[in-house]
């Protein structure tokens, strides 16, 4: 595949392997030289208040490299393995996006507007190794109530195992930087 080029350029082709994880760290490493404007950050998040976050690519790298290291270690995620993630766009979801590139883990969106029955079918359905859920006023305590149920049903039968390893959840909104590193 290295000698496709992209049409209406000359110079540019296309490399056999791609993970945007690798972009971002080019632009972090870009903006730690000098050599891009750090003003123009790589996520600028408003919450509908107007409080916002804004993260430079230097931050996203380091932090999703940090979140990657929770789902590879204490979730154990290996390329290929499904994460399942029922969060709001908030910044930590963009986190586990860019974390998931990182591990190879596949990113399965879950739709917060999901009903409890709905969300039990697809977890057994699409048998995520890790869960990654809060409650919030957009995701409803029923849908946790839903994963946990799940785990306890069949976390521990060793052959038909949906869940794995790990849950990472939390009852508490918003999500601080603790949530992600307190499993390292």
């Amino acid at each position: 595949m290295a000698d496709v080029v992209i049409r209406g350029t000359n110079d540019f082709q296309v490399p056999e392997y791609f993970n945007f994880a690798d972009v971002i760290d080019e632009w972090a490493q870009k903006e730690k030289e000098g050599k891009r404007q750090s003003d123009h950050p790589a996520l600028w998040w408003i919450d509908g208040a107007g409080s916002e976050v804004k993260w430079s690519y230097q931050d996203v790298a380091m932090k999703s490299k940090r979140t990657a290291n929770v789902l590879s270690t204490a979730a154990d995620i290996k390329p290929g393995d499904r994460v399942m993630v029922i969060l709001p766009r908030i910044p930590e979801y963009w986190l586990i996006q860019a974390a998931c590139l990182r591990t190879g883990g596949v990113f399965v969106i879950m739709a917060i507007n999901i009903g409890p029955k709905e969300l039990q079918r697809r977890i057994l359905r699409s048998k995520p190794v890790c869960v990654v859920a809060c409650s919030c006023d957009q995701v409803d305590n029923d849908l946790l109530d839903v994963v946990d149920q799940v785990v306890i049903n069949t976390h521990f039968n060793d052959t038909k195992a949906v869940m794995q390893t790990y849950v990472i959840s939390t009852r508490e909104f918003p999500l601080d930087s603790s949530f992600f590193y307190k499993f390292i």
